[in-house]
């Protein structure tokens, strides 16, 4: 952890971790003892308010007060600690994730381009469902999202994991069933996420309630197009021909602009 530092402000004498949850979380799940270094950020007065001080962080996008609605969550409700328990299973924080880790998503090097950012691509997808902006590239694309993000949120995780929560049990859940559903779902997300990276900046390619949850109009990093036409589902040749009609004219719209 000391090439991974952890950063985080600090308030009243107290260091408030903006990144790396999920790092933190499995090394406390998997019981490693090892030394974290932590980078701070930034140290606010002490005589600042908690009120000021919450609204600066959520307005700088370095907390995430909401619930699996997106709604603002009661601050006695935050995680004090870094057991697996106390955090929310954000099913559409995953499918950044995933979405990141299959090369469609790409990150930036800065810290406000890394905070969070797969929290808000998964509030992307979750604006997305059932096509209420109209921005899939075709209706084949919106239905299969549903029905699989439908299976996703209602896998029973007790029926694979019992109370002693055991790390064996957990990998289980996620390498037989959760990780191939997120796989396929990453082909289904590439080409809305294609569509988006490619509206002009603007008005139309700013993310409706994106300011008010992490204090920016649009999303961060970009999308590999590359990675996005190799992760089409092979069953469907309509939806390949969508996406490189999508991409084509976002690049000959490229051409023209300059």
């Amino acid at each position: 952890m000391a090439i991974k530092p952890v950063p985080a402000v600090k308030y009243r004498g107290y260091y408030y971790v903006v990144d790396h949850h999920h790092t933190l979380a499995a090394l406390e799940l998997a019981g490693w003892d090892v030394d974290v270094t932590l980078e701070e950020i930034y140290e606010f007065e002490d005589d600042l308010s908690e009120e000021a001080f919450w609204g600066i962080m959520e307005g700088k996008g370095w907390s995430f007060c909401r619930d699996e609605s997106y709604k603002r969550i009661d601050l006695k409700d935050l995680p004090e600690n870094f057991e697996l328990s106390s955090f929310r299973n954000d099913v559409f924080r995953s499918l950044g994730g995933f979405a990141r880790k299959f090369g469609v998503l790409k990150r930036g090097k800065s810290l406000e381009e890394r905070l969070f950012f797969e929290f808000q691509w998964g509030y992307f997808f979750w604006l997305h469902r059932s096509d209420k902006y109209g921005l899939w590239p075709s209706a084949e694309l919106s239905r299969g999202f549903d029905r699989l993000m439908t299976m996703i949120e209602n896998t029973d995780q007790d029926e694979y994991i019992d109370k002693r929560r055991d790390v064996t049990d957990m990998i289980e859940l996620s390498e037989r069933v959760l990780q191939p559903l997120y796989s396929v779902l990453v082909q289904y997300i590439g080409p809305l996420a294609a569509t988006y990276d490619q509206l002009p900046t603007g008005e139309t390619k700013k993310v409706p309630g994106l300011k008010t949850l992490f204090g920016r109009d649009y999303l961060p990093g970009a999308v590999n197009e590359t990675a996005v036409q190799g992760l089409i589902h092979i069953n469907s040749l309509k939806n390949k021909k969508v996406v490189k009609k999508v991409l084509k004219e976002a690049t000959e719209k490229s051409i023209d602009d300059v």
